[in-house]
């Protein structure tokens, strides 16, 4: 994602397509997934409750991203949770056991 997609993706623009908004919530999941997982590691939590309390606040995340800061509501809700989140997910899973095994 080049520099000027930056300020786009995080600019009110109903008219996006829906390829370029889902490699958007690509790169978004994956920072998200980045950042709870080094504090959730650093924090040293543990245990299923922090998965599942990820994957809500992955899937909260991702809507309120798509429909308020975007501003679009012609897509599913089952394709905005669902885009790209294996790899957030396991960007969360890496940086939390990094962040619990080093900080």
């Amino acid at each position: 994602m080049a520099l000027s997609s930056i300020g786009k993706a995080f600019s009110p623009n109903p008219r996006i397509e829906k390829d370029e908004l889902m490699d958007y919530l690509h790169w978004v999941k994956q920072a998200l997934g980045l950042i709870f997982g080094i504090i959730v590691g650093s924090a040293k939590y543990t245990g299923f409750p922090v998965i599942v309390i990820f994957a809500i606040a992955l899937s909260a995340v991702s809507l309120f991203y798509a429909w308020k800061i975007i501003g679009t509501e012609e897509i599913e809700a089952w394709d905005i949770v669902s885009e790209a989140f294996g790899p957030g997910f396991f960007s969360f899973i890496l940086a939390w056991i990094l962040g619990y095994t080093f900080l």
